[in-house]
């Protein structure tokens, strides 16, 4: 590749050598060091290609073998040159796109995320924004190991990123936990009893730490304490003498109903899509856009628009600020419709199933479904409950007590004097 942009740049012919002693030409030119490449021999006359620089040396080995040199075809920038000698625009115009090309190079125009899902990329980009890194700034002002520390600060549930430049772009990798932890949730250093988060019948309970204050079969309520954190140090006559604490810590499932009621109307406006789509064009580069309007491409009424944008490339990495896409309306009108008995069953009996599979996302066994649909003239009503199995437990500070001094107990056990 680089002797092929080297014989361009110096220019090289393609000769036709015929006459008397072609032979001994070829020998003459190995002699004197002329380099020849691509020999084809056609009878009594040899095609061959040569440096501008070797052809200019040929006059005395031409005289010397009584041969002709006939040139077919002339290849190279200097041929380019002289063709277009006159043409003082057009080397203007490729000494601009040059230096065109040089400044925007040194800007970034293009920021794009990879690894994320939890944070989308426009969270992460007005956040940078946030930080002064923005499209058009200046490459060299990037400090990417600061740009990596900064996302890693911000975002908790990022445990690893890596920001690279390449070409006018600046690409930020990240990783996510699986698992956010909140802050303040950990109360491991301190004394926590376990509470119901709601009421219902305890089902299951395993306790690691603490007291528990429940048994299979009880009836709670939100708020209830059912694992205690405090335990009680009894003495040999019975009494209290002093208390440990820890974090409290047991799974504890119970049975419980959630009320579900989802009430709508039967008659609802649908869009009824109206004539042709209608398609208009743009340019935009920095913050500037021009709308290309087309003939009869815009009418009164409501539309959806879907918009498609795409940015200009040199190549993979070298993107430039300007951008150009196509805008597609689609026209409607609001229409008045009905449900049907059978349509309005199956819309509630699908609002109610979504409602379940949320509450299996959460982690719980749905067990009972008491819902019923009823459909009247005007509307549509699903109401009930659903029992289900969840886990429950919510840590709250324990109330710390000081143990009885000797004259309380002697009061509580009825010896005091």
């Amino acid at each position: 590749m680089l002797l092929k942009i080297i014989k361009f740049l110096r220019g090289y012919v393609k000769i036709r050598v015929y006459g008397y002693s072609p032979e001994r030409f070829l020998n003459l030119c190995s002699n004197h060091d002329i380099l020849i490449w691509d020999l084809q021999n056609h009878g009594n006359a040899y095609e061959m290609y040569m440096s501008v620089k070797g052809f200019r040396q040929l006059l005395p080995i031409v005289r010397k073998t009584k041969t002709r040199v006939r040139i077919i075809k002339r290849y190279g920038m200097p041929f380019l040159l002289y063709r277009y000698r006159k043409r003082k625009v057009f080397f203007a115009g490729v000494i601009f796109s040059c230096l065109f090309i040089y400044i925007f190079s040194l800007f970034i125009w293009d920021i794009r995320f990879e690894g994320n899902s939890a944070r989308t990329s426009e969270v992460l980009l007005e956040f940078l924004e946030s930080k002064n890194l923005h499209h058009g700034m200046w490459k060299k002002d990037i400090d990417c190991e600061k740009v990596e520390a900064m996302i890693r600060n911000e975002f908790d549930d990022i445990i690893w990123t890596s920001v690279e430049i390449k070409g006018t772009r600046l690409i930020v990798y990240v990783q996510e936990s699986l698992k956010i932890e909140k802050k303040g949730d950990n109360n491991e250093g301190e004394p926590t009893d376990l509470c119901a988060g709601r009421a219902g019948t305890v089902e299951k309970i395993i306790t690691r730490s603490g007291t528990p204050l429940v048994n299979v079969g009880s009836q709670i309520q939100a708020g209830d304490i059912l694992v205690q954190g405090r335990m009680e140090i009894i003495g040999d006559d019975g009494t209290v003498m002093n208390y440990q604490y820890c974090h409290a810590d047991a799974d504890i499932y119970i049975r419980t109903e959630y009320p579900y009621e989802d009430t709508f109307s039967r008659t609802y406006m649908d869009k009824k899509y109206v004539g042709e789509p209608k398609e208009s064009y743009y340019v935009r580069t920095f913050s500037r856009k021009w709308n290309l309007k087309l003939p009869g491409g815009d009418k009164s009424g409501d539309y959806e628009s879907v918009v498609d944008e795409k940015q200009l490339h040199l190549w993979n990495n070298f993107y430039l600020p300007f951008y150009w896409g196509s805008v597609t309306k689609k026209y409607y009108e609001n229409v008045e419709k009905t449900y049907s008995q059978k349509e309005a069953e199956q819309l509630a009996a699908q609002k109610l199933q979504q409602f379940c599979e949320d509450l299996q996302k959460k982690g719980v066994q749905i067990v009972e479904n008491n819902v019923t649909i009823q459909v009247d003239d005007n509307t549509c009503r699903a109401q009930g409950s659903i029992v289900v199995i969840e886990k429950t437990g919510e840590n709250k500070p324990t109330e710390v007590l000081q143990p009885e001094s000797q004259e309380e107990q002697d009061e509580h056990n009825g010896t005091g004097t």
